[in-house]
């Protein structure tokens, strides 16, 4: 059952006896970004190893591929045929994706730091800014993260994914594990790259 799916119906279950009120679509929306980092931290040593901060951020993009989150603020919500949601996705080796943006990170944008370190820079940006009394000129500082998944990554960002993942698989090539995992990777990246050229499917 989806996630999004789990947490309306623990809702209706309180809202019809009475214990809660009609819940609106931010809290809907907060309680689902929850369940998804427990779900996500829990899933892998990897991820286990991430922050909750990091691991929200992370649900935050994963969730825009998942329509019955969309459709939380939008009921009209109706899928993209150029992109590939959650209930459609291949599984792939979350630590090996994790090269690749490493790879593109370094190569393209070299004033990124690493996820980690980006949630604690945007956290010391918006505590500093506390000091301002004009609330008026205060930024909503966010971690400068690449894309979680090649799923949410557009044509060019997925040209930049193939490369890394070439790069990756010819330094790697004596590792089979990784190998393995980089070539599905790199299958996806094919089928996403097909499936979002404008020229392909233009009707």
């Amino acid at each position: 059952m989806n996630r999004t799916t789990n947490v309306l119906m623990v809702l209706l279950a309180l809202w019809l006896s009475g214990c809660v009120t009609a819940p609106g679509p931010d809290f809907i929306k907060i309680l689902t970004i929850d369940e998804c980092a427990g779900e996500r931290q829990s899933g892998s040593a990897f991820n286990a190893r991430k922050s909750q901060q990091l691991i929200r951020h992370e649900c935050e993009q994963t969730l825009m591929l998942d329509s019955p989150y969309r459709k939380i603020e939008n009921k009209k919500f109706q899928k993209n045929r150029r992109l590939t949601y959650s209930d459609e996705q291949e599984y792939f080796d979350e630590q090996a994706w994790s090269l690749v943006i490493g790879y593109i990170r370094e190569k393209y944008y070299p004033a990124y730091l690493s996820p980690e370190k980006e949630v604690v820079r945007a956290n010391r940006l918006n505590e500093e800014q506390k000091t301002i009394k004009d609330k008026s000129i205060w930024r909503d500082y966010q971690p400068r993260l690449l894309k979680v998944s090649p799923y949410l990554m557009n044509h060019s960002e997925l040209e930049q994914a193939g490369e890394a993942v070439s790069s990756l698989i010819y330094e790697n090539r004596e590792n089979k594990d990784l190998h393995g995992s980089l070539s599905v990777i790199d299958v996806i990246i094919l089928k996403e790259k097909q499936k979002k050229d404008i020229y392909l499917n233009r009707y």
